[in-house]
């Protein structure tokens, strides 16, 4: 049952980070996909795809730059394939390789968001434990 659990957080924590990502890429004019009905279930469902690998990254399997870069081109197949499969495009009026370095721009400011938010709770949580140990 926590499997489960923790693959629907995960599943709704990719939504977030995509919709606002793809909203992104809309405000700085870096998508030539027009906002549609089909564009935004595609975008919430690569999005949860894209947020269930998360467990890739938080296993203790392997070291951690590997499962970065599992984690990385997992999450680059499968925005090629919506792409594909939804014909929106993005690899038809760009280059491969443009497309490759948008990515990996887009990837690193989600990675340095999440961290960010990671360390503001953790200091906001010891924050908390030294206020309540004080008492």
């Amino acid at each position: 049952m926590q499997t489960i659990k923790a693959l629907i957080m995960n599943a709704f924590t990719g939504i977030v980070i995509g919709s606002t990502v793809f909203l992104g890429t809309i405000i700085f004019g870096l998508t030539t996909t027009m906002p549609t009905p089909m564009t935004a279930l595609g975008i919430v469902i690569m999005s949860a795809l894209i947020g269930v690998l998360n467990d890739i990254v938080t296993s203790n399997r392997l070291p951690y730059p590997v499962l970065i870069g599992i984690h990385f081109i997992s999450t680059m197949l499968i925005v090629i394939a919506a792409d594909f499969l939804l014909h929106w495009g993005w690899l038809e009026h760009t280059s491969l390789v443009a497309f490759i370095v948008t990515f990996t721009i887009i990837y690193g400011l989600v990675w340095l968001g999440v961290y960010l938010h990671s360390w503001l709770t953790t200091r906001r949580l010891n924050q908390r434990l030294r206020e309540r140990s004080r008492k």
